[in-house]
């Protein structure tokens, strides 16, 4: 997938609060794993009492309001996004939490931030996004201090591998499978050992089991916003016929981390 689909991505999918809430509710829904996703990554969190922690990409907030319990106090929490609406509403979100934050818009192949600056960097689902994967590493590295860490989230080949079979024997006008061209469980030890002294991955497996057609059409038209309304009813149309001639669809979530040492 070449660099301008990455950014067009970016730019009409992840700047709007709503789409990740849509993605977010079919895995909570459906999913089996009932662990949830953002605890599961704050559990690899060891860090020092003191650590200045910079979060890009930051979303929501969800990964702090569902472990609000769980912040060290003395921890100094950068938050960002490169889309002012999810960071203005990241912060109602974590208004009633008993920890002051800093949030900041930028993007993540331009940080503004001198060198050696964090001693942690959080890429939560974020990398595979990003149009100069290169220059973005170059940067995250930058700012991390000697021994500080990375931790870069993804997912891996099979990540819905089942949905993207279906959608590509239905010859629908969608686009699939974007995560798979850049930053994946599969490629990411090799791309970040080029930058880190030591990276680990660590898997978090799951499957949903979707039984009915509408969450998964709103599903996947939050990923394909230029839609027209013929297009729009030929996706409904398609799932509506699948789902009355089957009882589910399982779908692999195929996902994990990776935490690099500086």
């Amino acid at each position: 997938m070449n660099k301008k689909v990455n950014q067009k991505i970016i730019t009409q999918q992840y700047q709007n609060p709503s789409n990740f809430s849509v993605r977010r509710n079919l895995h909570e829904r459906f999913g089996t794993n009932k662990y949830g996703w953002y605890k599961w990554v704050f559990d690899h969190f060891n860090f020092p009492l003191n650590s200045k922690i910079l979060e890009l990409g930051c979303g929501l907030g969800v990964l702090w309001f569902e472990n609000s319990e769980r912040i060290t106090k003395n921890w100094d929490i950068t938050l960002s996004d490169f889309s002012q609406s999810m960071l203005d509403k990241t912060k109602q979100n974590l208004e009633k939490i008993n920890h002051p934050f800093h949030f900041q818009v930028m993007n993540i192949q331009n940080i503004p931030y001198p060198d050696d600056t964090f001693d942690v960097v959080i890429a939560n689902g974020l990398l595979y996004l990003v149009s100069n994967l290169k220059k973005a590493l170059r940067e995250v590295v930058r700012v991390i201090k000697p021994g500080g860490i990375l931790i870069a989230s993804t997912s891996g080949g099979n990540y819905m591998k089942e949905l993207e079979d279906l959608l590509e024997k239905s010859n629908l006008p969608v686009h699939r499978g974007y995560n798979k061209y850049s930053f994946s469980l599969d490629n990411g030890k090799d791309l970040l050992s080029q930058h880190f002294s030591q990276v680990e991955l660590f898997r978090n497996e799951n499957i949903l089991i979707v039984t009915e057609a509408e969450p998964l059409v709103v599903h996947i038209l939050s990923t394909n916003e230029n839609l027209n309304k013929k297009q729009i009813a030929s996706v409904r149309s398609y799932l509506n016929e699948y789902f009355s001639k089957h009882n589910q669809l399982r779908i692999t979530i195929d996902t994990g981390m990776f935490i690099a040492r500086k």
